[in-house]
């Protein structure tokens, strides 16, 4: 018998294939919405039935609000074609993969179309009625809209996720527990306004699939997937945790996150300004953070409050976390020149460190700025050889001396006062006391 088989899961990329029709379906995953960065998405398997009686082998996987999936598919692992990508808002999505059985003859069949998909983001106001946010189903900016007539009930509240077509509109609504701030309403271009009128014209028939348990909460496939003859086809899905819908410089799942109170996280960030005087920021992953001062620039979000910004947070999710970020440390190669072979093999030529001022040190030479040097011995030296051991970021190089006038020959005694082993050569300096490294840099 032939079955969904799982290729793996790496990371954020999750990988299915499909092969044939499955008649052992796995049971639906309990999970609830979770925020777990870089990770890939709870996923199971089920038969659907669409409203025109299709059946379709369905893959079903729940979201992070705020993340972004893409559906990809192929038939040689080679070319993968983009099937459809989702904004998770914390539902569940499904996919057809593969039809199972037609839908049953009738005289006028429907006709089954993919609606566009509206995420909505609704709050009540703080003045009165409600403020929607999203993305432009025109341009992809992000918008706001003020109902002051539209009221929120506590029917709400007790789903977390509502999803429904009207109107050939797919509507994913979600509702943190915040109030907006005052909106002022402007012109939206022709399809968001389509929108916000199907929006206003099914409020009601929302409210009562609410009342009556009806509403579902996840997002379902409308239209099956058309027979195929070959029944082999690859899926993989593939979690974006960076998107950053709004440009504010803060990904959308940590404002999501901020806006839910997980973890501690803060849905407001105050803002000090030069001049003492402070402002507040609210998160939103479909409102850009527009500095109130009109400076023109972009309020800095921290929604751990640690007092770094998001942007330069090592961790923006933990508040113990409260240092910056820094870049990858940058590199280049180089060939190395061989030093001269010393009167003494015993010393070698091997490289011995390089500092972050790009400097390698070797026994009795050092390589800066693409030229070989040789540490030479002070004049006023008391040692008739040293031997170089390290170097720190400042250039000084530690080491140890000798004295070939002593009978046996021994090594200076670390009570012995420090001296210079080496003379500055190029901005390097070479230090020490006896056998012993410098208790404090930089000794000459």
């Amino acid at each position: 018998m032939k079955k969904l088989t799982s290729l793996g899961l790496l990371k954020n990329d999750l990988r299915l294939m499909a092969v044939a029709a499955c008649l052992t379906l796995t049971a639906p995953a309990q999970i609830a919405t979770s925020f777990q960065p870089y990770s890939a998405p709870p996923y199971w398997t089920e038969q659907y039935i669409h409203q025109s009686g299709a059946k379709s082998l369905a893959l079903v996987f729940s979201t992070t609000p705020g993340v972004s999936y893409r559906v990809e598919s192929t038939r040689n692992l080679q070319t993968w074609v983009l099937e459809d990508t989702y904004y998770g808002m914390g539902q569940d999505i499904a996919v057809s993969m593969l039809q199972m059985a037609a839908a049953p003859p009738t005289s006028t069949p429907p006709v089954m179309v993919d609606p566009d998909v509206v995420n909505l983001l609704m709050r009540p106001a703080t003045t009165t009625g409600m403020v929607l946010n999203w993305l432009s189903l025109d341009d992809g900016s992000a918008q706001q809209h003020h109902f002051p007539s539209l009221t929120m009930g506590a029917i709400w509240f007790q789903n977390q996720n509502y999803c429904e077509v009207f109107d050939n509109l797919y509507f994913c609504i979600s509702h943190p527990p915040l109030q907006a701030g005052p909106v002022t309403n402007t012109v939206h271009a022709t399809r968001d306004s389509a929108m916000l009128m199907a929006f206003e014209n099914h409020y009601v028939a929302m409210i009562a699939a609410l009342e009556q348990s009806s509403a579902q909460q996840r997002l379902n496939p409308i239209a099956p997937v058309a027979p195929d003859s070959q029944s082999r086809k690859f899926f993989r899905i593939t979690a974006d945790w960076s998107l950053d819908s709004d440009g504010d410089l803060t990904p959308d799942w940590v404002e999501w996150m901020a806006m839910q109170g997980k973890e501690g996280l803060q849905a407001i960030t105050t803002v000090t300004k030069p001049d003492g005087s402070s402002y507040q920021v609210n998160a939103n992953p479909f409102s850009a953070d527009a500095n109130p001062d009109s400076s023109g620039g972009l309020a800095p979000l921290d929604c751990d409050g640690d007092t770094i910004a998001d942007i330069e947070d090592a961790d923006m999710t933990s508040k113990q976390v409260n240092w910056k970020k820094i870049l990858a440390t940058r590199y280049a190669l180089f060939a190395l020149p061989t030093p001269p072979i010393p009167a003494e093999p015993s010393v070698g030529v091997e490289p011995l460190q390089i500092n972050s001022q790009g400097t390698v040190l070797f026994p009795r030479h050092a390589w800066k700025n693409d030229q070989l040097v040789t540490l030479q011995l002070s004049p006023s030296a008391l040692q008739d050889l040293a031997q170089a051991y390290s170097i720190n970021d400042s250039g000084n190089i530690f080491g140890v001396g000798y004295d070939y006038n002593t009978v046996p020959f021994v090594m200076k005694s670390s009570a012995d006062p420090p001296v210079a082993l080496r003379a500055a050569v190029d901005d390097i300096q070479i230090t020490g006391q006896g056998s012993q490294f410098s208790a404090k840099p930089g000794i000459t």
